[in-house]
């Protein structure tokens, strides 16, 4: 498994680094809302996420991302509600219409259920990675997608962990 993990960020370290036109020029705040899904337990969300250019050369950039992520699922029948807000830096590559980009993230946050409410321990911390890209204008805004590994842990054990897919709307400032 760590074997495939390595291989895969390799091949998209490498994918980024060769793909780059030098004609464009986007802008260094990015707003972005979309849809969250996790594979274990299945949960069904959104997300909102402002993100600030640390460094743009050429093609390549650094970016520091503010996501607040919201979703709910549940699990041996309790209706479970999860908020997280996480920090994600993303390394990549932009051209006109096209960026494509790795990220790893971190945070905390906190959950409910219908069981316990807020008045029990409920805090959650989160990590995770993985890739994506967004087709769009610079002008207009664009469609993005990414995928990766999110593992949230709550408190009283219990795991939020597994395959992330994220999808949405992105505009440049």
């Amino acid at each position: 498994m760590k074997k495939s993990v390595l291989f895969l960020v390799v091949f998209v370290l490498f994918a980024v680094g060769i793909y780059a036109d030098d004609n464009s020029e986007r802008g260094a705040l990015s707003l972005s809302a979309g849809y969250t899904y996790t594979g274990n337990p299945e949960l069904h969300g959104g997300h909102i996420n402002l993100g600030i250019d640390f460094l743009q050369r050429d093609r390549f950039y650094l970016q520091n991302n503010f996501l607040f992520r919201a979703g709910g699922f549940s699990y041996a029948g309790v209706e479970n509600t999860v908020l997280t807000l996480s920090e994600k830096i993303i390394f990549g590559r932009f051209e006109d219409e096209l960026a494509i980009y790795i990220y790893i993230e971190g945070g905390a946050g906190f959950y409910t259920n219908s069981q316990n409410g807020f008045s029990s321990d409920t805090f959650v911390y989160t990590f995770g990675y993985g890739g994506g890209f967004e087709f769009g204008s610079g002008d207009f805004g664009g469609i993005y997608v990414e995928a990766g590994y999110i593992g949230q842990k709550m408190i009283t054990d219990f795991p939020l962990s597994g395959v992330v897919v994220q999808t949405g709307w992105k505009i440049y400032f």
